[in-house]
């Protein structure tokens, strides 16, 4: 961990943080998407980190091997999923009780090793306390400063004299890569928010921070992506109706229900 973060072990009283990252087999979350690598760095009174590779039960789509490098060949050379899975469900049952999970969309990543571990183990991971650092990102930055927020943009955007540094680490797309990456990203949206808040926070406090809904401008995906929320309350009701009443994945927008809960009011 770099000296210069802020949350070194001494600091992380009330609980560990624990940045996690996985390359898959396909995108989404569904039965074909499967973990092929999962890294992380735990961080408390012994910093360590770990990455392991694994043999999906599901081909991997050529969309994600151009992503991540790890090629059929590859896969096959290492172990079963499913006793890398053990080992991994082994390592995050001997982390304390508290310990927070962090990482970048890391709610993806959950799901991703959730259903892995659902579905050869019969054991679920849920884990109480999170850490989204795309979520701080997005409290603290200005996306028409920055263009989006993706990882790498982020870790240019505040620190620009690293691109070198980011365009090597970048010959690879591995997950300790993202873990790496994240964790100085953290450190610096930890600092900032601070600042703000002229103050120490805790870490239960960062994560409070990131569960505060947020009010959207432009609808974030799918067939209305990139269009104002406000006109698509009425242009297109029939498609706020699905994503309301029926949509999988409704979950993982709550700011786009809190935004069209707030929007609704003045219609």
């Amino acid at each position: 961990m770099n000296d210069d973060l802020p949350f070194k072990s001494s600091d992380l009283s009330e609980s560990d943080l624990f940045i996690l990252d996985t390359e898959t087999t396909a995108l989404g979350e569904g039965a074909d998407n499967e973990p092929v690598e999962i890294s992380w760095k735990f961080i408390g009174k012994t910093d360590a980190e770990e990455t392991f590779l694994m043999c999906p039960g599901v081909p991997c789509l050529p969309s994600c091997t151009v992503i991540h490098g790890i090629t059929p060949a590859m896969l096959q050379r290492y172990p079963p999923i499913k006793s890398v899975l053990a080992e991994v469900w082994d390592r995050f049952m001997a982390f304390p009780k508290g310990t927070v999970v962090s990482g970048y969309h890391v709610g993806y990543d959950i799901t991703v090793i959730n259903n892995a571990f659902q579905k050869y183990l019969g054991k679920g991971f849920q884990p109480q306390r999170v850490l989204d650092v795309t979520r701080l990102a997005q409290k603290l930055l200005d996306v028409k400063k920055l263009g989006n927020f993706k990882l790498d943009t982020v870790y240019y955007y505040l620190f620009p004299e690293k691109l070198d540094y980011l365009k090597k680490a970048r010959q690879s797309h591995h997950a300790m890569v993202d873990v790496q990456l994240t964790e100085d990203v953290l450190g610096w949206l930890w600092e900032e928010a601070e600042e703000r808040n002229m103050g120490k926070l805790s870490l239960a406090e960062l994560i409070q921070c990131t569960l505060k809904p947020m009010l959207l401008d432009t609808w974030p995906f799918g067939k209305c992506k990139g269009q104002a929320i406000k006109d698509v309350l009425k242009d297109s009701s029939d498609y706020v109706e699905w994503f309301m009443e029926r949509c999988e994945f409704r979950d993982q927008w709550p700011d786009l229900v809190y935004t069209i809960a707030y929007l609704r009011v003045d219609y």
